[in-house]
């Protein structure tokens, strides 16, 4: 004893206060704890098993709110509560994740394959729940002037160029056109053109009869006739639809009812509208008029969506329809805020994706801006109604732009949705090169200036000289048409560089014939 008495004083001499005190305390607590009776000892342990239970299953439910927090940020409603557990497991035990656009990103959408036996709808919309028909107009509200009511009975067309009004370029691949005669629509082999009265190409928006129209850059019209139906348009005839001039069409495939149980439905005459208007050569997309308020309800929506189109030629996008259900906004999915409303959108599309098909957005020019964050939606197609007689200022890009509800076509019973299309996604071509062969020049003379600078580029490529080189180059300089004569002076710059030059050949006195070789210099 007298040895571990010395042990630990010179310990205690050589080591650190604050931890020697420490030390001395837990030894006085581990005495203490000896000197307890059995059956105190018995519930001290039971009190540390209490203890250790308590903080674990603290963590279990700080976790588990955590993740309904995070299942509120993408789709529940502010009327809804819970979120089950099946819908928790799909975002995992990650818990860095915090901005909702990272959180929507996580999860992986797939198409559930057996979202195929739909119940279809039987065509009342009250019993259906059916809330297209009472579409709120409001949400399209302007101060543009009002849409009008356009009636399509026949494909635009102007008046054919005769082929001796137009000459071609063997060099250039172009046909020149002296556009001083021309005014109105005028078709140019093949692409129709439209004339002022000044004999300018008209560009960008043009309403004809009511009818929206976009012509490009080249002055060639560029944009498509489109029309969008679900069974509320009755009985359709496809064939006189098509030859009333409709390019495309995007039907219903199906809806989601508004009231509390949210009852998926198959639109009635889904399969009957996509084969009379892909049977008719009309190009055809489809849409779904959602009522989701919870990312799992939009796939199940992209799923039904997905599944009735697998067996026929869809060539346009599958669009997420999204608007309030009535002015009074008494539906399920009305009181959803922008980022939830945004979140499901974004599901919808991301599933719809994932099957291979080309997802888009449908909305009007107010909702997207007050009801939905647009930067999360802007790499999806974009479908917008504006109901306006005048070009939309919707302020992001377009393919799609429906500006009335109150169309007439004929083979079609009632008032009908009018679209123009800027892109056919049939072909995948954005129309920008159309009419780019053709060149318009302001008179005869500049056309003949044109060719004549053609010769002589190809008497320069065959002869090569300097002499000939110049020539070509003091003709081109003399075209007015400023993409030709650009064009031109490329082609010649290009000959130059490839070919260079050879020897001016030398002439005899007496009978002015060529005795001077082609050999280098």
């Amino acid at each position: 004893m007298e040895n571990t008495s010395e042990k630990t004083q010179n310990t205690t001499e050589n080591s650190d206060p604050k931890k020697e005190k420490k030390r001395l305390k837990a030894l006085k607590s581990l005495q203490k704890l000896k000197a307890l009776k059995p059956s105190q000892k018995i519930m001290l342990i039971a009190a540390v098993f209490v203890l250790a239970a308590a903080i674990v299953l603290t963590s279990v439910l700080i976790v588990r709110g955590n993740k309904k927090k995070r299942a509120a940020v993408i789709g529940e409603t502010q009327t809804e509560a819970a979120v089950t557990d099946a819908e928790l497991e799909v975002f995992g035990e990650d818990e860095s994740v915090s901005s909702e656009e990272e959180t929507t990103s996580a999860i992986l959408f797939e198409i559930d394959e057996k979202m195929k036996n739909v119940q279809v709808a039987t065509g009342d919309s009250k019993k259906d729940e059916d809330a297209e028909i009472n579409r709120d107009y409001g949400t399209n509200s302007s101060r543009l002037a009002p849409a009008k009511s356009p009636r399509l009975n026949g494909r635009l067309t102007g008046v054919p160029l005769s082929s001796d009004s137009m000459y071609t370029s063997s060099l250039l691949s172009l046909k020149y056109v002296n556009r001083d005669f021309m005014s109105g629509l005028i078709d140019i082999d093949g692409t129709l053109f439209n004339f002022d009265s000044s004999h300018n190409p008209i560009r960008g928006h043009k309403a004809i009869s009511d009818v929206q129209y976009y012509f490009n850059d080249n002055g060639a019209l560029s944009s498509m006739v489109g029309i969008d139906v679900s069974h509320h348009n009755g009985k359709i005839d496809w064939a006189a639809v098509r030859a009333a001039g409709v390019d495309f069409a995007i039907i219903r495939v199906g809806f989601r009812g508004y009231g509390d149980k949210g009852t998926l439905k198959l639109d009635s005459r889904f399969n009957e509208n996509v084969e009379g208007a892909l049977n008719n050569g009309i190009q055809v997309g489809v849409y779904f008029y959602s009522q989701a308020v919870t990312v799992y309800e939009a796939v199940e929506e992209a799923s039904v969506a997905v599944n009735y189109s697998r067996k026929y030629n869809i060539t346009l996008p599958i669009y997420f329809d999204t608007e309030f259900s009535n002015s009074e906004h008494s539906g399920r999915a009305d009181r959803l805020t922008a980022s939830q409303r945004t979140n499901i959108a974004v599901a919808f599309c991301e599933a719809v994706k994932n099957a291979g098909y080309k997802p888009g957005i449908y909305a009007s020019k107010t909702f997207y801006t007050d009801e939905l964050n647009f930067s999360r939606l802007s790499n999806y197609e974009i479908w917008v109604a504006h109901y306006t007689s005048e070009t939309t200022d919707f302020k992001y890009d377009y393919k799609v732009w429906q500006y009335t509800p109150k169309g007439r076509v004929n083979g079609i019973p009632n008032d009908t949705d009018i679209n123009i299309a800027l892109f056919d996604y049939g072909n995948n071509d954005d129309m920008s090169d159309r009419g780019g062969s053709v060149a318009f020049f302001d008179s005869d003379t500049d056309i003949q200036n044109a060719l004549n600078a053609e010769n002589n580029i190809k008497k320069y490529q065959l002869f090569r000289t300097q002499t000939l080189y110049n020539t070509a180059q003091s003709d081109i300089d003399f075209v007015n048409q400023p993409e030709v004569k650009a064009k031109l002076f490329d082609a010649l710059e290009n000959l130059k560089n490839k070919l260079g030059f050879l020897a001016e050949p030398t002439t005899n006195s007496e009978n002015d014939e060529t005795t001077g070789g082609l050999s280098e210099e």
